[in-house]
């Protein structure tokens, strides 16, 4: 489930609390704390877009940047929940950031509960995160 979290040229962009348990009175828990009166989105999303995830952010810092760079390692922080919805496919997923990296060394710890800075510069408390801490030679 998402709330927005602010907004990028008009666009809402969200930060996601993932369900953890259904209670016996039928009401849900989740991995994040949800304040009484936040609108709820159901989000959703396809395994494609969990393997490319991490190396799109990567792409984005390395290519959309004002200044050429050269990526010297990084530090991808991975949600284990994303990790284990797709475990089958981790091959993948390290061989396209070994891609986007240009094969620069990098480290991806599997994290449950993620903190992390949003579009708008926000830093938050989110489920589901992909964040990237990128190395780079000017």
């Amino acid at each position: 489930m998402g709330r927005i979290a602010g907004t990028l040229h008009d666009l809402p962009y969200f930060k996601l609390a993932h369900p953890n348990s259904v209670t016996a009175r039928g009401g849900i828990t989740l991995f994040a704390s949800v304040k009484e009166g936040e609108k709820l989105y159901l989000m959703t999303g396809t395994e494609d877009n969990l393997v490319n995830r991490t190396a799109r952010t990567v792409d984005g810092l390395l290519h959309d940047s004002h200044q050429q760079i050269e990526a010297i390692g990084g530090i991808s922080i991975y949600c284990a929940g994303c990790m284990l919805q797709v475990k089958s496919r981790m091959d993948r997923v390290a061989e396209k950031m070994q891609q986007s990296m240009l094969n620069a060394p990098f480290i991806c710890p599997f994290t449950f509960g993620e903190q992390g800075q949003f579009l708008g510069g926000e830093n938050e408390h989110g489920n589901l995160m992909i964040s990237n801490v990128l190395f780079y030679r000017e």
